[in-house]
């Protein structure tokens, strides 16, 4: 599939693509902690893409800062809409770390929170894996800016994490997300010491303000697999598939109905079904 600037310029002044949103919920209080953005591109000869099938000849092509850009305008949007509907809602956007590198990232979100109406809260800044030992300069700087002024700040960590001394980079971030996957293959590595591995990193991040956060809950199972190990929040296609905007809104609806019935009768939240 040979995807070209023409597809791409169609993609953006047609909006083209669409955002969907995987919640993410606590699992220390009844909260809906903020939902992930995932960007599908609607093409119409190629059908629904997803990002690995397009953003690596959107990067050959040096447009990924434009895409940035879309989706921060659209996610902002989707915060202020929620708002309208009663509904605190705070979304994740996954950001390339070359979109980071320029500087202008913080002054681009302020203008965003002015014309949406929206606090700087409600957006959570998502890195892929980075190497904390060997942190670009310019990436620390655009990342302290963020969290300086109040937004939200996340890096997905994998099992390196946990082979050497850790960092967590408190001044950078205010999240961590960590997939259930790396967390069995610390176990099963460093078999019992695993487990101390991670919950030892996991309480001193709790401890710096870091939100750490599992990722990848697919069934019951990979509930259980992470039980007791001290993470904040949680998010996976058993919570909730990504979703339309509108489907989001509705879940989040039902997730504060059941929460709000438990509360009544004394028991414990469950996951709301959700029917796509």
């Amino acid at each position: 599939m040979q995807l070209t600037n023409q597809d791409f310029d169609d993609g953006f002044q047609n909006k083209r693509f669409e955002l969907f949103y995987q919640p993410i919920i606590s699992l220390t209080s009844p909260d809906v902690l903020a939902a992930e953005a995932v960007v599908r591109w609607n093409h119409p000869d190629y059908g629904v893409l997803k990002p690995a099938l397009f953003l690596p000849q959107l990067d050959r092509l040096g447009r990924t800062g434009e895409l940035t850009r879309y989706v921060l305008r659209e996610a902002s949007e989707a915060c202020m809409m929620a708002q309208r509907q009663g509904i605190d809602f705070s979304v994740g956007v996954n950001v390339l770390l070359s979109d980071l590198l320029d500087g202008t990232m913080p002054a681009s979100i302020g203008l965003l929170m002015q014309e949406f109406s929206i606090t700087r809260r409600h957006l959570i800044i998502e890195v892929p894996h980075y190497p904390l030992e060997r942190p670009n300069p310019r990436f620390v700087d655009t990342m302290a800016q963020l969290r300086g002024q109040g937004i939200g700040t996340a890096v997905h960590l994998g099992v390196d994490a946990f082979t050497g001394p850790a960092k967590l980079a408190e001044d950078i971030f205010t999240h961590l997300k960590i997939s259930i996957p790396a967390v069995l293959e610390v176990e099963a590595r460093f078999k019992g010491e695993g487990v101390d591995r991670i919950v030892d990193f996991l309480r001193r991040a709790k401890i710096q303000g870091i939100t750490p956060i599992a990722v990848g809950a697919e069934s019951a199972a990979s509930l259980s697999s992470i039980d007791q190990l001290g993470f904040a929040g949680i998010q996976g296609n058993y919570i909730s598939p990504p979703i339309a905007f509108n489907d989001a809104i509705d879940w989040l609806s039902t997730w504060s109905d059941v929460i709000t019935d438990d509360r009544q009768a004394g028991g414990k939240a469950t996951v709301p079904p959700l029917t796509n």
